[in-house]
């Protein structure tokens, strides 16, 4: 009887742990825990903008 209660508790913890790491990937997926690229693209825009307006200044020729 106590090798089918452990079998059954190591089955249970197999699920949960695969329950978790299919959440994980769903949740990646929808852009939940990393921003989007489309915010990447345009704060890399703004960046370079930025420094292409500081390098028109006067006084540095």
């Amino acid at each position: 009887m106590d090798r089918k209660s452990q079998a059954a508790f190591e089955y249970l913890l197999l699920l949960g742990g695969v329950l978790m790491i299919v959440l994980l990937v769903v949740t990646i997926i929808r852009g939940n825990v990393f921003p989007s690229a489309e915010n990447t693209i345009y704060g890399g825009q703004e960046a370079l903008n930025n420094l292409t307006n500081t390098s028109n200044m006067t006084g540095f020729n």
